[in-house]
């Protein structure tokens, strides 16, 4: 699995659009949660889960700004 790492601000909104989607399908793809090393009783995220919605709420918010700037 792989997110890319280009900075959101670079890209345009028909790039951030298609990584969002990208990503929401890496998301849909996911177990939600796995069993705990430590605790196999307890249910813990999945590592890539984690990392995949910092990068969805990263585009999500540079969509949103550039929204707001071209409505300015």
């Amino acid at each position: 699995m792989t997110t890319q790492t280009i900075p959101v601000a670079s890209k345009s909104v028909r790039e951030l659009i298609a990584e969002l989607a990208d990503v929401e399908d890496q998301v849909r793809q996911l177990r939600t949660s796995q069993q705990s090393v430590d605790a196999p009783t307890q249910q813990a995220l999945h590592p890539d889960l984690v990392g995949l919605l910092h990068r969805e709420a990263d585009i999500v918010a540079s969509i949103r700004r550039t929204a707001a700037t071209l409505r300015s």
